[in-house]
């Protein structure tokens, strides 16, 4: 991540832009990608991108966009709402989290993981992200931040090659 866009994401943040705002605008370039070529188009003049966002986007973020827009950013969009949704994570003492599963687990077992999440590493709310990889075999691995919880089969497997290894 961009620290220009870290700098953008921090100026929503401070301004109290809403999530649900940003997270439409999120959804509104990636159904249509030819807004976000039409707003980086250095050819489409800048009036007609402003009354584009003007009629498109919600208000709150119109002054955000056409700022984007007029200093040529407009790419930075989705790497400006991941920052800001880290921010606001951080700020609520959500933990973000990923899972790693080979068979999709269930919504008890998903609460559960959670919940452990949480304990373990000190937030109040774990938001998790699933990811399927079958090359795991079995079993799970949970990634946040620098920290890694290994309990897939393949995991095991490497450690009892190292330990054959070493003997």
């Amino acid at each position: 991540m961009t620290q220009t866009a870290n700098n953008y994401a921090k100026a929503l943040f401070e301004l109290g832009i809403s999530a649900g705002d940003l997270s439409e605008v999120k959804d509104i370039f990636e159904s249509c990608p030819e807004l976000g070529e039409a707003l980086r188009d250095p050819s489409v003049a800048a009036a007609a991108k402003h009354n584009v966002i003007d009629r498109v986007f919600p208000e709150s973020t119109v002054n955000f966009l056409k700022l984007l827009t007029d200093n040529g950013r407009t790419e930075l969009i989705g790497e400006i709402i991941e920052a800001y949704e880290m921010l606001v994570s951080d700020s609520e003492k959500v933990l973000r989290a990923e899972l790693i599963y080979c068979t999709p687990p269930t919504e008890e077992q998903l609460e559960g993981i959670k919940r452990k999440i949480a304990k373990l590493w000190g937030g109040t709310k774990t938001d998790l992200k699933l990811t399927r990889d079958t090359d795991i075999i079995g079993g799970f691995i949970i990634r946040s931040g620098d920290e890694e919880i290994d309990c897939s089969i393949r995991g095991r497997l490497a450690g009892l090659s190292q330990k054959l290894i070493r003997r």
